[in-house]
């Protein structure tokens, strides 16, 4: 496979890694609605699904300027 296809697929693969985490977020916070997970511990969990999008986020735009970078 060439690279070009290669980034194309994984920037794929981050968008839906994305989407699971925001249903992940989602999940924790009606958790924390129904009594079975401490606001604390909701706080500290999604401080880090917030550090983990953050590095997603950076990823896809590395893995797009790189894209742009060779299709000129």
């Amino acid at each position: 496979m060439q690279p070009e296809i290669l980034r194309k697929s994984f920037l794929y693969f981050l968008l839906v890694a994305l989407g699971s985490l925001a249903e992940l977020e989602t999940q924790l916070i009606l958790a924390s609605s129904l009594a079975y997970l401490e606001k604390t511990d909701l706080e500290i969990v999604l401080s880090r699904t917030n550090e983990v999008a953050r590095m997603i986020r950076g990823l896809q735009k590395s893995l797009r300027a790189k894209l742009s970078s060779t299709s000129h």
